[in-house]
């Protein structure tokens, strides 16, 4: 064999392997996300009656709620990686709860997994079909605006973060107070809170520039608890 050979030869035989690793990577990620929608089936078996469901993507399902809001009624339903589809796909788990509440946050995957350029009305209007049929079994959704970026934060971070922008994050916001206005959902804009001063995602709040650490999601637990006690007083 030539070299040129013995190189093609070397170069097909890493590409393979490479496909291989990626087609085990995701058949495991898959059987991941499955088996914890039908955990989340068995839990809600011994799910409070009428309980404050915190709903979403890894944003949500990262957020340990019972470790820093004491309140029994409150379940976390997030599932990392879940687009608007996904979610909307599991919403008669969520009915079957009654909820008497729901905050839901949703939106940043629909940039980054799905195929093509999202523009900021297609997504808040995606979020706004979630929230519509929640709102058939439940009389209180709520809209959490979706969390800053910070594409510096990481080598990688502008990689995986290509899809998206926090143009296109503070543009779909915008469109979406006013969607969750007009079908009288409450939106609960946390964006700015989580912003420095170049519209990024605070270095402090972040880990790899897209999701919250555990000093984020300590910063934003006070503003959820005010939603949760109003909750109560209704």
């Amino acid at each position: 064999m030539s070299v040129l050979e013995i190189v093609l030869t070397a170069l097909s035989g890493a590409l393979i392997c490479m496909v291989a690793m990626a087609i085990v990577i995701i058949h495991v990620v898959t059987n991941a996300l499955t088996k914890k929608v039908v955990n989340y089936e068995v839990l809600n078996e011994f799910a409070p009656k009428n309980p404050i469901v915190f709903l979403g993507d890894s944003l949500t399902d990262l957020y340990p709620v019972h470790e820093f809001i004491h309140d029994d009624r409150i379940i976390n339903r997030g599932i990392s990686n879940e687009t608007t589809y996904d979610i909307e796909n599991r919403l008669k788990d969520i009915a079957a709860l009654s909820p008497s509440c729901v905050i839901l946050l949703c939106g940043i995957n629909d940039f980054l997994r799905l195929k093509g350029v999202k523009k900021p009305k297609a997504v808040a209007e995606r979020v706004i079909v979630v929230a519509k049929k929640l709102a058939e079994n439940c009389e209180d959704v709520r809209v959490v605006s979706l969390y800053p970026i910070n594409k510096g934060k990481t080598k990688l971070s502008p990689f995986y973060l290509r899809k998206t922008s926090n143009e296109k994050i503070r543009a779909t916001n915008a469109l979406l107070e006013s969607l969750c206005e007009v079908n009288g959902f409450k939106f609960i804009n946390l964006n700015p809170l989580l912003r420095d001063e170049e519209g990024n995602l605070k270095d402090e709040f972040t880990f790899e520039g897209l999701h919250l650490n555990l000093t984020g999601y300590k910063f934003l637990t006070p503003y959820f608890e005010k939603e949760i006690e109003s909750v109560k007083k209704e």
